[in-house]
């Protein structure tokens, strides 16, 4: 009894911590590519989670609009990337 009564508890703790640690992951990895901004991980985690929780209250949709073009913008830079890359790479399978 004591296991299913726990068993939500812990769901509800995983889904409240799992995005602060997303962000605190994707910020870390800032710090890989530009080391003199350790000092700003934890302020640009709190920033970013402070910006989405504020516009959190327009709904997916608002934030949809918001994060619509950037992930468009992200994909098509990558898209692009890899089309010049990978037919001159060694390991291209379609070769």
């Amino acid at each position: 009894m004591t296991v299913a009564c726990s068993a939500p508890r812990c769901s509800l703790w995983r889904r409240r911590i799992t995005p602060a640690i997303l962000v605190l992951s994707a910020v870390e990895g800032l710090e890989v590519a530009a080391p003199r901004l350790h000092d700003w991980v934890i302020p640009l985690t709190l920033l970013v989670l402070t910006g989405l929780f504020a516009v959190q209250r327009y709904g997916t949709g608002g934030i949809g609009k918001l994060f619509g073009p950037i992930t468009l913008a992200w994909s098509w830079h990558w898209w692009r990337s890899a089309c010049r890359t990978l037919p001159n790479s060694r390991v291209c399978w379609w070769r």
